[in-house]
């Protein structure tokens, strides 16, 4: 989500929920259902359906709804999820997720980056699998009027490093 001053501000992400499917972002992971190496990413209810090896559990919006899974690309710096948006000039924006380890294995790490500018902190999930927590950056518009909203993930390990995304 990337919202204006207050966290309660209007949510300028289209499907930040993932609701509406593999849609309104871009990612350079390659879309695959079922997961078959790293590299590759989905939108699901559960991760286990898309990889065996991963845990059994719902998304952080209704515990029924759809996420990003990805199992992480074992090159530096892939853009996982990726959406241009319009902003305002000279405003605060909180750039957030919520995010869960879905393998219990080597955990996760990941940035925010907008306009091409990685933004603190870099985020390292908890090894529990299944444990949605929330991550947000804040970031000052200056004079854009469009910011392009990154999140890259930093971790490079091939047995673990595997990640779902949802608001």
């Amino acid at each position: 989500a990337l919202m204006t001053g207050h966290m309660s501000g209007q949510n300028l992400v289209l499907n930040g929920d993932f609701e509406a499917g593999n849609s309104g972002f871009t990612s350079t992971y390659t879309f695959a259902n079922p997961n078959i190496t790293e590299g590759e990413y989905s939108v699901v209810t559960d991760p286990h359906s898309w990889n065996g090896a991963c845990a059994s559990f719902g998304d952080h919006t209704s515990g029924s709804g759809k996420m990003l899974v990805a199992n992480g690309n074992t090159t530096s710096s892939p853009v996982v999820w990726s959406q241009q948006v319009t902003v305002s000039p000279h405003q605060t924006y909180f750039f957030s997720t919520w995010a869960a380890n879905i393998s219990g294995l080597a955990p996760s790490t990941f940035v925010f980056r907008i306009n091409g500018v990685t933004l603190q902190p870099t985020v390292a999930l908890p090894a529990q699998a299944g444990l949605w927590q929330s991550y947000t950056t804040t970031w000052d518009s200056g004079a854009s009027t469009s910011a392009l909203l990154e999140i890259i993930f930093t971790s490079t390990d091939r047995l673990g490093n595997d990640t779902a995304l949802d608001d």
